[in-house]
């Protein structure tokens, strides 16, 4: 069962996750992957995740789309207003009134009309203002003012509270909230019963609440108050939920991506892997992008995405980009892009071994057996013991055995032999190697250099030694030994040559040239 087919398995994964931190966001999303909408928006991440120089104000302006001067120019109206409130006056006030001085003298600036949808740039350009960013606007002011506060989160709601220890004033418009960014019905329906699955919800709370409810008990539990760099992800959060309901999933994996980066948690995990399969579904074209979402896809092993599942896509891509379309170069390019991203080593180990095996039989079946052999080797390396490899790269072994002369050939099985040892259990590959020390020792003696040639009678017994269901061939076997014998025969060491003889049909005792000769000897 492929992907396609488990996209209900997302529903599996949520209960299971334990808390994420900073350190487990890197794991599903790196800065490197980081698709920017803007050079304002990169410069800000780098700032914080590069040069752990961290500008909220600049953070929050991010997701936007007003340039480096008017983000100095709303910067310096922003601490013009606090430098305006900030008076003698206003510090000698009981600590309610100055929360409410604050408020009011923000919202009269900035907060002019209710929007859902409105950025924290948009305070101000237009003054539309949404409940997150009158939150922000808050949460700074009272920051830089140095006076207590705590950004709390509700199912339709953000604000922020000051004195949260003692007055608990709250800042916020009571005619606000989320609006467009709540959940869509799906992903809570998908969200609750990922929870019964796991019997995080019991079947009897399942079945005497509603979904709106528990999504809002369980998605909103262990609250806690929201930092600025939160605040931040929250609004990336929302960006993403505004894509999804264009039907632009791709779009929305990459505002998840950043929100997740500024925001690890359990929520963005599940949205990460709720666009990320959708992105890849809704990319049908087998390109580099497709290659960017299945390396991505291969994170989500909490949702019940497998190792197989990865290797089965990449498999299809393999089919349709080679074997359907003969695109070499395209395929290449997708595995390099997909290698590059796989964070699991197993997975990547994997895929490796899939595209060279592949890629090896592609070639083998046109005959180019050079440039399959290479694919081979490389797939031997990732798994010595798979008999498929085995047996290709073997028979590539036999249909290029006359392209080399004895020796080469002979020192080139004994490399692949110290290579992929595995291949020392296949009977086929020891018969070849076999059969290039009893060339060697033939054409030794039949050139008079005795030594070389006892040198590789010698290792051909040791290997036959080795492997003693060796099937040796019966014509190399007698013009190997025969030529030993003749060159004995003719130096006047009839014993010497007789005992080559009988050393040879010890291994092969029906040999008919041995048997001759010894005869002849006797």
């Amino acid at each position: 069962m492929l992907i396609f087919d488990l996209m209900r398995s997302l529903t599996l994964f949520i209960a299971s996750l334990v808390m994420w931190t900073s350190g487990l966001a890197q794991e599903l999303v790196t800065f490197e992957e980081i698709s920017f909408s803007s050079d304002v928006e990169k410069n800000a991440f780098e700032k914080h995740f590069i040069e752990r120089n961290t500008d909220y104000f600049r953070l929050f302006m991010a997701s936007g789309s007003l340039t480096e001067s008017a983000i100095a120019r709303a910067r310096a109206d922003f601490y013009n207003q606090l430098a305006s409130l900030n008076t003698d006056k206003f510090k000698s006030r009981k600590n309610e009134k100055k929360a409410r001085a604050i408020h009011d003298a923000f919202s009269t600036a900035y907060l002019k009309k209710f929007d859902p949808n409105a950025r924290f740039e948009d305070l101000f350009t237009s003054g539309a203002f949404s409940s997150l960013s009158a939150a922000m606007l808050f949460g700074l002011a009272l920051h830089e003012l140095q006076i207590p506060y705590a950004v709390r989160e509700q199912p339709e709601n953000v604000y922020v509270m000051a004195y949260p220890a003692s007055e608990k004033v709250v800042m916020e418009n009571p005619a606000i909230s989320l609006g467009a960014f709540t959940v869509s019905h799906e992903m809570k329906v998908h969200f609750v019963k990922s929870l019964k699955d796991q019997k995080v919800i019991s079947a009897q709370e399942y079945a005497s609440s509603g979904v709106e409810t528990l999504f809002d008990k369980y998605y909103f539990a262990n609250h806690r108050d929201l930092t600025f760099l939160e605040m931040a992800g929250l609004q990336y959060t929302y960006e993403g939920f505004a894509r999804s309901a264009e039907d632009k999933p791709k779009e929305a994996l990459f505002e998840f991506e950043k929100a997740h980066m500024l925001y690890p948690s359990e929520r963005t995990v599940y949205l990460l892997m709720s666009a990320g399969l959708s992105a890849f579904t809704a990319h049908e074209k087998r390109d580099q992008v497709h290659a960017t979402l299945l390396a991505k896809v291969a994170r989500y092993k909490t949702s019940g995405i497998t190792d197989e599942m990865i290797v089965g896509e990449f498999y299809k891509v393999i089919q349709h980009l080679l074997f359907d379309s003969g695109q070499k170069d395209k395929l290449e390019a997708y595995y390099q892009v997909l290698d590059s991203l796989m964070v699991n080593e197993s997975l990547k180990s994997e895929l490796a071994f899939l595209y060279n095996y592949e890629n090896g039989r592609y070639l083998y079946n046109q005959a180019r057996y050079k440039e399959a052999q290479s694919f081979f080797e490389r797939a031997l390396a990732r798994k010595p013991a798979d008999q498929n490899s085995i047996g290709a790269f073997i028979n590539i072994l036999i249909q290029t055995k006359s392209t080399s002369d004895n020796f080469s050939r002979m020192s080139a099985l004994e490399g692949h032999a110290k290579s992929y040892p595995t291949l020392l259990h296949n009977n086929i590959f020891n018969a070849l190697l076999s059969h290039t020390y009893l060339m060697e020792m033939q054409l030794s003696f039949e050139a008079g250099k005795a030594n070389e040639g006892e040198k590789y009678r010698s290792k051909f017994e040791n290997f036959f030694a080795a492997h003693p269901d060796l099937q040796v061939g019966e014509y190399e076997m007698g013009q190997a030994y025969s030529s030993a014998a003749v060159y004995y025969f003719r130096k006047g060491q009839s014993s010497k040559a007789r005992s080559v003889v009988e050393s040879g049909l010890r291994i092969a005792p029906e040999n008919r040239a041995l048997k001759m000769s010894k005869r002849m000897l006797d």
